[in-house]
């Protein structure tokens, strides 16, 4: 999916996995590349149990980003996540 702001394009995907909603947005970046913010959320829909991850790894394509931040977000939580309201 994208969205669009300002002429500033965003990709951006939803992932249920075990419990958790991960979402990955893949925003352009001045430099033409596109990075990765992921939030990790418990299914509760509670904004409370939230954590919000940003990587500073540049990708060239916004399906890199976002494949990438997909397997980021499942790994945080095969891993024994807890959403702690920080962002990294």
């Amino acid at each position: 999916m994208t969205s669009s702001r300002d002429e500033e394009l965003t990709y951006w995907v939803k992932q249920i996995y075990k419990g958790y909603v991960i979402v990955v947005r893949a925003p352009r970046m001045s430099s033409g590349g596109f990075s990765t913010r992921l939030t990790i959320s418990k299914d509760s829909k509670s904004p409370v149990d939230e954590s919000l991850i940003h990587f500073t790894t540049v990708f060239p394509t916004p399906m890199e980003a976002l494949e990438a931040g997909l397997e980021i977000g499942r790994q945080q939580v095969d891993s024994g996540f807890q959403p702690t309201h920080m962002v990294v």
